[in-house]
């Protein structure tokens, strides 16, 4: 069976150094970088976001009892004459250095996704890397 959505684990030999300091200049695709924001320290910095749709995603995953926090995220819509798409994204690391240090623990991760939208019956058309 062919399924509408995509979960796709990668391993990137590229690092993020936390906290990153973002720059007024637009990216490739016209973004702006906004740099790290700590929201589980400053849970007011979520005001600072501009991804309106993905506030309650971010709040989310820094607030509460999770084991996540976000390192960053960005979003926009794309609007043509006869279709419409919302493209974006949202990095979401373990907040345990024990966690971070082996991909076993992220792989774990998205299997147990994978069965989460699989029990769920999930059918949008979607892309999770």
């Amino acid at each position: 069976m062919q399924l509408p959505y995509l979960n796709l684990l990668s391993v990137n030999p590229h690092t993020k150094k936390i906290p990153y300091i973002g720059n007024a200049i637009g990216q490739e695709i016209g973004e702006r970088d906004h740099g790290f924001k700590n929201l589980v320290a400053h849970p007011e910095l979520i005001n600072d976001i501009p991804e309106i749709a993905m506030k309650f995603l971010i709040y989310s995953l820094n607030f509460g009892n999770t084991k996540f926090f976000t390192t960053g995220c960005f979003s926009r819509e794309i609007v043509a004459e006869c279709s419409y798409a919302y493209h974006g994204y949202l990095e979401f690391p373990w907040n345990c250095q024990n966690y971070i240090r082996d991909a076993i623990n992220y792989f774990s991760l998205f299997f147990h996704f994978e069965q989460f939208l699989h029990h769920q019956n999930f059918r949008q058309k979607v892309e999770f890397l």
